[in-house]
């Protein structure tokens, strides 16, 4: 009875060790889930910034592709002899037949008259107090009755 009691004592010890080192078992496969799962995360966080900058550089890419593009044909038009006449043309002062010459004074140009005349013959808006009808009516009368004067 001893004898039995004492494998009985052994057996139980036997199973409390393999308890708890199957216990012991799962704990760190757990652990070991619990990281590679932590691990696996970080890697899609840090896939997601990585295609996030490439999209950001792929619109970088086209966006100078273009600008390349747009270069190019600007090289092209300079290069051609029309351009060349024209800019040597505006750069001396001198007009071709069909062209009429306007010579600007510098200090007309700095004024923002100009600035506003040129913005509407460019077709540009601008402030609604620029437009205001007596100014507009003297310019009339001045460019009608008094202009030869």
């Amino acid at each position: 009875m001893v004898e039995n009691n004492l494998r009985l004592e052994k057996n139980q010890a036997r199973q409390k060790k393999k308890d708890v080192l199957k216990a012991l078992g799962i704990l760190v496969f757990l652990v070991l889930i619990f990281f590679m799962v932590g691990s696996l995360y970080q890697n899609v966080l840090i896939m997601h910034e990585k295609l996030s900058i490439l999209d950001k550089v792929q619109r970088e890419v086209d966006e100078l592709r273009m600008h390349n593009l747009d270069l190019i044909l600007k090289q092209t038009e300079v290069v051609s002899y029309d351009y060349i006449e024209k800019a040597a043309r505006d750069k001396l002062g001198y007009s071709d037949d069909d062209e009429i010459l306007f010579i600007i004074p510098d200090e007309l140009l700095e004024s923002d008259e100009v600035e506003k005349e040129l913005t509407i013959a460019k077709g540009e808006d601008l402030d609604d107090d620029y437009y205001k009808p007596e100014e507009i009516f003297e310019e009339w009368v001045d460019f009608l009755f008094f202009e030869g004067v």
